[in-house]
């Protein structure tokens, strides 16, 4: 990874002159979450960023697994949800939370599921941590 990772904004004429290909990354300017990467020339790299209403840097960021945040790049982690029979703690929150395909409103860290018998996917996705799911299994009717 480059020591180095400045932002430049889209549409916008800063950086190297250099007609050399560069490595750059692309992030969404809400979250940061880096989104791709690509090898070339920096006003390709604004032209791409720009149609894409992506933020871009250069430097090295790996898709899906970085955040750019204050001229870093960062590793996104884990969210921190314990989950405790039917019982969901450190949920983040504002949040939403999918539970068998339906979104729920999270407004606090615990959250007690309320869950027919059988299997059930639960899933979240907060930004720019990475995202969560898990496969609960309720036996009792």
């Amino acid at each position: 990874m480059n020591d180095k990772n400045e932002l430049y904004p889209a549409g916008g004429s800063q950086g190297s002159s250099t007609s050399e290909r560069e490595m750059f990354f692309f992030f969404r300017p809400e979250s940061g979450v880096v989104t791709s990467s690509t090898q070339c020339h920096e006003r390709d790299a604004q032209v791409i960023a720009e149609h894409s209403g992506s933020g871009y840097a250069r430097g090295q960021a790996r898709p899906g697994l970085d955040f750019f945040e204050s001229g870093e790049v960062k590793a996104r982690v884990k969210l921190p949800i314990v989950v405790d029979g039917l019982t969901l703690r450190n949920v983040p929150f504002p949040s939403v939370l999918t539970v068998g395909g339906f979104d729920h409103d999270v407004n606090e860290g615990v959250v007690e599921l309320d869950l027919g018998t059988g299997k059930t996917t639960i899933a979240m996705l907060f930004e720019p941590y990475l995202n969560w799911e898990v496969v609960l299994e309720n036996q009792t009717p």
